[in-house]
């Protein structure tokens, strides 16, 4: 029975059209082709807001936590009351926010004054320090002692050891 199945195999390759390459001589031959995917959605980005103020900075906020709102208030944030536009429940009649607060189920636009942002993101920048810089200083600190890394306190008081006699 295997002797049979086995004629069968070797007669399908044989009946092969003739002139007509192998799987893997095709795919040695043909150089690969690289395409390039770009995805669409159906619709717009459903927080994508219009009619912006050029000078402000828009962010969408829960409205429903006081603590999100009280942080966007220390930062500059009012709520929007120009004539932004955002896209709404498109089975809902068409409503005119002009001037009004803009709220979005439990979401609520807030703006701010660019200027503000911007003088805010420069300043926290300005707080990082590059991990290069930081780590040559400390091995020049090192080096410059000859006593490895010291351990440097802020503090305006010293602790006492009663082990070393310290005390």
């Amino acid at each position: 029975m295997t002797n049979e199945i086995k004629t069968e195999t070797e007669n399908i390759e044989l009946k092969r059209k003739p002139g007509r390459p192998k799987k893997e001589q095709v795919a040695m031959e043909q150089p690969i082709k690289r395409v390039s995917v770009t995805g669409e959605s159906i619709g717009d980005d459903v927080w994508a807001v219009e009619n912006k103020d050029p000078n402000k900075h828009y962010v969408w906020g829960r409205n429903t936590d006081d603590m999100e709102m009280n942080t966007f208030a220390q930062r500059g944030y009012s709520p929007a009351t120009g004539n932004e536009k955002f896209l709404q429940n498109p089975f809902e009649a068409a409503q005119n926010t002009d001037g009004k607060t803009k709220i979005r189920g439990g979401r609520i636009l807030m703006c701010c004054p660019k200027n503000l942002v911007n003088a805010r993101r420069q300043a926290n920048a300005s707080r990082y320090v590059d991990a290069k810089k930081a780590g040559s200083a400390d091995a020049r600190r090192m080096m410059a002692d000859k006593k490895g890394f010291m351990v440097t306190s802020e503090s305006e008081q010293s602790t006492k050891r009663e082990s070393l006699g310290e005390v």
